[in-house]
């Protein structure tokens, strides 16, 4: 009898073990998202065609998106201890402070200068402090959010900071409920006051301007566009359900959107379809991060 109940036991275990490894397999992984990505950097490539912009103009999306891949392929196999998270967080936090170290344009500072190339630094790197900071403590996420307001405040950032505000609001409501308050106040402030501050640069076509380029050349053209948009925001809190990062998902959708929408309020860069080699790059460092869990989750069910 004994002989039996241990064979049962053994096979109940099997079973649920399969499950959730089945369970796991069946949920796409985020790498869907950085697939999509290209649906969005196509249509915009497709206005900058029509409106006379040279191929290697239009190629550079293409090429960062490539860049990134690599990056988060080569991120996606390695899974980092809590020590590390906060290493590579403070790391990411300089670099968006570095960005007060250049000269700047007309008192923006925004990016980060690497050879013939200007970074945008807050694109690049906060997607993946926004994951980051899911991994952190509270203490820990609770300072380095304050900082990058700080640093977001003083570039200035308007749409960087309306995404980061969104990110962090969506944050505290799926994991301190407490500080939901607080948080959606903290920045509240802190987007009204970056949006008070003067942004003297003027719109480029292809970058802030690239809806409307979409729109004049086809207006099929302009409305899949801010379909392809909206589609990108969704995806990440998509591909996170039952997931191990779940918040992070939700979170980046958040920022997705933010950034996204503060484009229909002034001349702020329209990420992946407009030209901008930071956007792609930074979503698919992020996505490298996703991974890592979604690799981990899936290495603990078939040890289990």
């Amino acid at each position: 009898m004994r002989g039996l109940e241990f064979r049962l036991l053994v096979r109940e275990r099997s079973v649920s073990v399969g499950e959730v490894s089945d369970t796991n397999m069946r949920r796409p992984s985020i790498i869907w998202l950085g697939l999509f990505m290209l649906v969005p950097i196509a249509l915009g490539g497709l206005a900058m065609h029509a409106s006379g912009f040279g191929t290697a103009r239009i190629a550079q999306n293409f090429i960062a998106w490539t860049v990134g891949a690599a990056a988060a392929f080569a991120i996606g196999r390695f899974r980092f201890a809590e020590r590390t998270n906060i290493i590579i967080l403070c790391v990411l936090l300089v670099t968006i402070a570095a960005t007060l170290l250049e000269a700047g344009q007309e008192d923006v500072h925004r990016w980060i200068r690497l050879g013939p190339l200007y970074v945008n630094a807050a694109a690049t790197v906060l997607p993946s402090i926004i994951v980051l900071l899911c991994r952190t403590r509270t203490n820990w996420a609770a300072g380095s959010a304050i900082f990058v307001f700080v640093l977001l405040f003083i570039q200035p950032d308007r749409s960087q900071m309306i995404g980061f505000a969104a990110a962090m609001v969506a944050l505290a409501y799926h994991r301190h409920r407490r500080f939901m308050g607080i948080s959606a106040a903290f920045a509240a402030t802190a987007t009204l006051l970056t949006a008070m501050r003067p942004d003297p640069l003027q719109g480029v076509p292809e970058v802030e301007g690239i809806i409307g380029l979409g729109f004049v050349t086809a207006p099929v053209l302009g409305i899949a566009m801010l379909i392809s948009l909206v589609l990108l925001w969704v995806l990440p809190a998509a591909l996170a359900v039952r997931a191990s990062f779940a918040t992070a998902g939700i979170a980046l959708s958040a920022y997705l959107m933010g950034i996204s929408l503060a484009t229909a309020i002034g001349e702020f860069p329209v990420p992946f379809v407009g030209l901008g080699m930071s956007f792609p790059i930074g979503l698919w460092l992020v996505i490298g991060l996703l991974r890592q869990e979604e690799r981990g989750v899936s290495a603990q069910n078939q040890v289990e």
